[in-house]
Parts: C-alpha cells; sequence; structure tokens
C-alpha cells in the first residue's frame, strides 16, 4: 500500500477495527485468531468492559492469561479505562461508550451512571477482578477445596530453585539406596542410563519424569504399566518386550547353521576379487573362528555394511558379480536378513534403555513426591493435574465453581496457542455446563479465546499449538448460533511505520 493511497489504508483500517469490535461483542463466544500487533489485548480489555457495562457481576467473569506480566498489563489497562470513566465529564463518557458499544445515539444517563460506578464495584469485589494466570487460578481453587483435591491444606508453591533441589535430593537418596543394593534392578537401571547420557541430559530428564503425570500417583498395581508401555514400544519396533540380545543372535545363527557352506564359497568368490572383496573375504574368514555371538555378528557385518552403518549398495564388486551371480544373489539376500537383524538388535538395546530409564525415573519420581507430601508442597504441574481431577472427579464443575465465587458466567482465555493439553481439560470442565440443554439458564454465558499458532511457544508448559484448532471446534459445535469466528490479521503495531 502507497502513501498515494491514503483512502485505501483508512479503509483496511477502518475494517480492521470493526472486526475487533465484533471480537469483544460481550454476548457471543468468540474465537480470535489474531496476528501479532492485532491488538489482542485492547480487545480482551474492551470484552471485559463490556460485560460490565451489561452489569455482568465481576466475579463471574474469569480472564485466563499466560503469564503474570500479561495479567497485570491487562488489570492495568481496564482499571485505568474504569478510573478515567468514574471521573469523566458526560460529553467525553457519552463518547467513550458510543465507540465501545456501537450504540447509535447517544447512551442514556442510567447506562453513564454505571459507567462511572464499575471502578469501585471491580475495587469492591471480594478476591478482585479475576484476571489471571491458569495456575493462579488452579491455587485459589485447590486451596479452597484440599480435601477434595487431596492436597495437603495450607500447602505452598514449589518454585523453580526449591523443586531444583527437591530432585537433587531425591535423586541422592535413590542413588544411595541403588548403592547399598549393588546387584538390585536399580542399580542396574542407573548405571545403564549413567553410560547413556552426560550429568546435564539426566538433570533433565528427570526433571521432565517429575512433571509427567503418568509417573504420580497411578492406580495399577506396581510394574504393570510399565510392562504395558514397554510392550507397546516393542510391537512398534517390530520386536517383542521379551525378546534379548541373546535371543535374537541365538535366532539369527541358527537361520545361518545350514548356510555356512554357502558362506564358505561366497568367501572363496570374494578372495580372487580386488581389495574391496579380499577385505569381505577376510572378515568372513574371521566370523567362522569367531566363538563370541555378537564379534561374529559384527565381523559378518563388514561384507554388508558401510562404514556409518547402512547397506553397501554393492555387496561384490561388479565385475566379480558377473563371473560369480549365484554368489551375488545369495548376498544380497543375506544383506537384508543381516540388516532386519540389526535393527532388531538396535530396538532391543533401546527398548533396555527405556526400561532402565523408566525404572530410574519412577524411584525418583515416587521419592520426589513423598518430599513434597511431607513439606506441604505443590509444584505447578500438580496445580494443574489436580484441578483437573478434581473437576472431573466432582461430576458437577459447576457446583464446585459455584461454592468458589458463586458461579463463573464467561471465560477469557489469552496466547490460547500456548495451552496445554492439560490445561484444555480444565476450561472444557469450567465451560461445558455454558451450553448444555436450552432454556435451562436464561443466562448469557460466554467464552473468548484469543491466538496465533504461529506465536506458539510449544516446547514451554506442554503447549499443543495443534489444541487450538481441535478446541476451536469443539466450542463452534457447542455455541451453535452464539459463535462467532473472528481473524485479526492487520498490525496496528507496524502499520504506520510501513505506510510512512
Amino acid at each position: 500500500m502507497s502513501r498515494a493511497d491514503p483512502e485505501q489504508a483508512g479503509g483496511i483500517v477502518e475494517a480492521a477495527s470493526k472486526l475487533q469490535s465484533k471480537a469483544a461483542q460481550h454476548d457471543r463466544t468468540a474465537w480470535v485468531s489474531a496476528n501479532a500487533g492485532a491488538g489482542k489485548t485492547r480487545v480482551l480489555v474492551d470484552r471485559v468492559t463490556r460485560l460490565l457495562l451489561a452489569q455482568t457481576a465481576p466475579g463471574r467473569i474469569l480472564c485466563l492469561t499466560y503469564t503474570n506480566a500479561a495479567a497485570a498489563e491487562m488489570a492495568n489497562r481496564l482499571f485505568d479505562r474504569l478510573a478515567q470513566w468514574a471521573t469523566a465529564s458526560d460529553a467525553d463518557l457519552r463518547q467513550w461508550i458510543s465507540a465501545l458499544t456501537g450504540i447509535h445515539g447517544e447512551p442514556d444517563t442510567k447506562l453513564l451512571e454505571t459507567a462511572r460506578n464499575l471502578f469501585a464495584e471491580a475495587l469492591e469485589t471480594p478476591g478482585g477482578l479475576k484476571i489471571q494466570t491458569i495456575h493462579a487460578f488452579c491455587e485459589r481453587l485447590l486451596h479452597r477445596f484440599p480435601l477434595e483435591a487431596g492436597v495437603p491444606a495450607g500447602f505452598s508453591i514449589l518454585d523453580d530453585r526449591e523443586r531444583k533441589e527437591f530432585l537433587g535430593e531425591a535423586v541422592r537418596e535413590v542413588l544411595a539406596h541403588a548403592a547399598a543394593n549393588p546387584e538390585g534392578p536399580l542399580a542396574e537401571a542407573f548405571n545403564c542410563v549413567a553410560g547413556l547420557v552426560g550429568e546435564g541430559s539426566l538433570d533433565d530428564l528427570v526433571s521432565a519424569m517429575a512433571g509427567h503425570e503418568a509417573f504420580k500417583t497411578g492406580t495399577a498395581p506396581e510394574g504393570l504399566e510399565l510392562e504395558a508401555h514397554l510392550e507397546a514400544l516393542a510391537r512398534s519396533w517390530g520386536i517383542s518386550a521379551r525378546d534379548t540380545q541373546s535371543s535374537i543372535l541365538e535366532g539369527y545363527f541358527r537361520r545361518l547353521a545350514p548356510l555356512r557352506e554357502t558362506f564358505r564359497e561366497a568367501a572363496s568368490a570374494l578372495a580372487t576379487g580386488p581389495k574391496l572383496d579380499i577385505q569381505k573375504a577376510e572378515a568372513l574368514a574371521r566370523f567362522f573362528v569367531e566363538t563370541e555371538p555378537l564379534k561374529a555378528f559384527e565381523e559378518i557385518g563388514a561384507v554388508f555394511l558401510k562404514g556409518d552403518g547402512e547397506p553397501l549398495k554393492r555387496v561384490i564388486t561388479a565385475a566379480n558379480g558377473r563371473r560369480h551371480p549365484e554368489i551375488l544373489e545369495f548376498l544380497q539376500g543375506e544383506q537384508e536378513q543381516y540388516f532386519q537383524t540389526m535393527l532388531r538388535l538396535k530396538a532391543v538395546q533401546l527398548l533396555s534403555a527405556n526400561r532402565a530409564l523408566l525404572e530410574m525415573g519412577a524411584a525418583v519420581v515416587s521419592r520426589f513426591e513423598k518430599l513434597k507430601q511431607n513439606r506441604s508442597k505443590l509444584d505447578y504441574n500438580d496445580l494443574i493435574s489436580r484441578t483437573r481431577n478434581v473437576l472431573s472427579r466432582s461430576g458437577d464443575a459447576a457446583w464446585v465453581l459455584y461454592k468458589l465465587d458463586g458461579g463463573i458466567d464467561h471465560v477469557l482465555i489469552d496466547e490460547a496457542q500456548d495451552t496445554s493439553p492439560e490445561q484444555w481439560e480444565i476450561i472444557k470442565y469450567l465451560t461445558e455446563e455454558f451450553f448444555a440443554g436450552e432454556g435451562a439458564d436464561e443466562r448469557v454465558r460466554t467464552v473468548f479465546a484469543v491466538g496465533d499458532k504461529k506465536q506458539s511457544i510449544f516446547s514451554f508448559q506442554g503447549a499443543d499449538p495443534e489444541k487450538f484448532n481441535e478446541m476451536q471446534g469443539w466450542f463452534a459445535k457447542r455455541a451453535r448460533e452464539s459463535w462467532v469466528n473472528v481473524p485479526l490479521t492487520v498490525s496496528f503495531r507496524s502499520t504506520s511505520a510501513i505506510l510512512e
């Protein structure tokens, strides 16, 4: 767009502003895909303001943001506006309300009075306006329902420094147990893992496992879930969880036993060729006399594999292959058998490493959970998992929320693309009653979500950007005629710079 076309520029900005207004419409469930700089924070503040203007009780609005900084920014913007409204002239206030709501004609005196009182009402709301991170919301809920959630009453939050210290203490205690029982499975698991990863990587692995629900309080008998997981891994890799290196090598050499004479003929044929073939003949000669199965397997591998472990394109040089076509055909077939056996051996090694890691991780996380319990601590992962569990177990999330705040009618989700699947489950429990039945509840109840998949920090807090689209479909199906999908693509942050 050029500076010579200000009319077109103005039209684009006007259209973008109308979309912002549509997204802020307080009586519709809205899903907003917002590019960077498209004004999503403004839309969030506008929507909360319009809810308050419609005389929604402040305590019935829940706005979930991604960080404490984002929550503070939104709250500051909202309170700055409401404070300005409280002391503004009638003329200015009418203009601001008209611009916000799109009301045709001047707002009446009653609406002006409502607007002036919003600042005081928001300040006087018990517990304040709920503009907070999802972790802060979960912490508040769990403090009110410790018995139902199975958490210590009066728990405190384990910060990142304490969490690292607790995990270190758990690792040291489990290591001490393993050292006291050097022949036990735990010592074997630690030795296996220590041989595969460095100290820093081990810390990262333990931290990741401590944050995974599967390592926490399972209901299955001890070891059952681990074995089921390993069986599933084994099947996906084409082996059995009962396979071992020895059993696979034994099966390979049992199949090879009737073919040893053919291999001797192949060695003789290779010995008549150029240097590369002669080297393979020598490898076969070593294979015939090697008694240790793994070493014998590695010797014969020199016939079939390149140095990087990938299959050779030619198992015998071209000229020698033409002189011995039957040997060429035989070695090509054996190359495939060898390569598949090698992949199975690698799968067994990988399965063994997974078993060791999971056994070690389960022991460390079990001790970590005990340390937290003994000291009445929860970490941020606990806040999410325990809240999700209590809402799902109650069978009636609306009742829990009513006891907490007298009910929630409007949920707004900021940075929705960075919401993890577990956090989305909580949001579903919070809102599924919004759309249940027809005519059972005349209150207007809405969901508003804003995000942009392109901006997802998908490795943070287990976020899954694909879930953004999935949840969009979930809410669209339930909200039906009250649903709006709003794309905000114009960046107000850069428009002026580009036009200049």
